[in-house]
C-alpha cells in the first residue's frame, strides 16, 4: 500500500500571469502569495525562492531565497549586473507569504529568461512558473540626434 502526503489547503494563492509587460528600463514586479493549510505545513516549512526557470517550472538558478526565519540570502553565483537589479518586499507569516520581487531597469535580455517561484514544505516543492517578460519600448541606446534637432 502506498500513502501520499497531503499538504490540503497549501498552495499559491496568487500567481503572476503566463506573461508580463514591462517598459524597457523601468522596474517589474512578480507578486506571489503562498497559503499554508494548516500549523503542520507551516512548521515543516523551509522556504521560498525566485529565480531562473528551465522553461518548465523548476527553477535552475536561483535569484534570492527567503527563508521561514526571514532572512533574505541572494545567490552570490549570479552576475552582480543582475544581482544589482533585483529585489524582494513582503511578509512570511503562519498565514503564509505575500512577496514581490522586483526586477529593476529591465533588459532586453530579461525577454529571454523565465521566471519561476517554488516554496519547500517538508521537503516538497510547491512551484509556479514559468513567467515570461514582454518588454515594450525602444532601446534608449538606438536613439540618435539628428543635426539641428533636439
Amino acid at each position: 500500500m502506498v500513502f501520499f502526503t497531503e499538504h490540503s489547503g497549501t498552495k499559491f494563492t496568487r500567481e503572476p500571469p503566463p506573461t508580463v509587460f514591462g517598459n524597457l528600463g523601468s522596474d517589474v514586479t512578480l507578486h506571489w502569495k503562498f497559503e499554508f493549510g494548516n500549523n503542520q505545513d507551516w512548521d515543516d516549512f523551509e522556504e521560498i525562492f525566485w529565480g531562473e526557470t528551465d522553461n518548465n517550472d523548476r527553477i535552475r538558478n536561483k535569484f534570492i531565497t527567503v527563508s521561514k526565519d526571514k532572512k533574505k540570502t541572494y545567490n552570490s553565483k549570479i552576475p552582480s549586473s543582475l544581482q544589482s537589479r533585483l529585489g524582494v518586499t513582503g511578509n512570511i507569516s503562519r498565514q503564509g507569504s505575500n512577496l514581490m520581487f522586483v526586477l529593476r531597469n529591465m533588459t532586453r535580455s530579461d525577454a529571454l529568461i523565465t521566471f519561476g517561484c517554488t516554496a519547500i514544505v517538508y521537503g516538497d516543492d510547491f512551484r509556479s512558473g514559468p513567467i515570461k517578460l514582454a518588454i515594450q519600448g525602444k532601446d534608449p541606446s538606438s536613439a540618435y540626434c539628428t543635426k539641428g534637432l533636439v
